[in-house]
């Protein structure tokens, strides 16, 4: 089994708000099985208060209904908690709470932290409940990115429900200007 995507995104800073679409398209593949689909997503993130930053998005958004368990809409805020100079470098601890609903099921919460190095480097931990089709429950993940000129690469880790269904994500992204 394997699901691959590919798409073109758009991004603007507007009126002091970032927005963003992206146009995909996804197959997925379950032995002799093959599902496509297109999704158009839609987002957007604005700090309100020095430090304090609002966001909403739609992931894998395909059809118009709340009951859809393959797409989501996402709410989240993030704090500063903290920034100065850590081992010489610029440092940033922030604070995250996201949730994510119109799945067909109870909502997910996640709460997590990340400390970003230098510019260079970001950590991040974090737990996540999910609303899930049977019984929820908590779980960690983590993640590192490194960034390394234009290229960030993002290594991440999260183990599952009950450790079933773990997924290892892999993402690197280049920023033109």
């Amino acid at each position: 089994m394997y699901t691959s995507a590919l798409g073109v995104t758009w991004a603007r800073r507007v009126a002091g708000a970032a927005l963003g679409a992206t146009v995909a398209y996804h197959e997925t593949r379950l032995d002799d099985a093959r599902v496509t689909r297109w999704t158009l997503d839609v987002g957007a993130s604005r700090e309100i208060a020095p430090g304090l930053r609002l966001a909403a998005a739609t992931h894998f958004f395909s059809s118009l209904s709340a009951r859809d368990p393959a797409q989501d809409v996402y709410a989240g805020v993030e704090y500063r908690v903290w920034q100065g100079r850590l081992w010489g470098d610029e440092a940033i601890v922030r604070g995250r709470y996201g949730l994510a609903f119109g799945h067909g099921f109870a909502a997910d919460h996640q709460l997590g932290a990340g400390v970003e190095l230098g510019r260079v480097v970001a950590l991040d931990l974090g737990v996540t409940r999910e609303g899930s089709y049977g019984t929820g429950g908590w779980r960690p993940a983590g993640g590192v990115r490194i960034t390394i000129g234009k290229y960030r690469v993002t290594l991440a880790r999260d183990t599952g429900v009950n450790q079933l269904g773990s997924a290892y994500r892999v993402g690197v992204d280049a920023r033109f200007r």
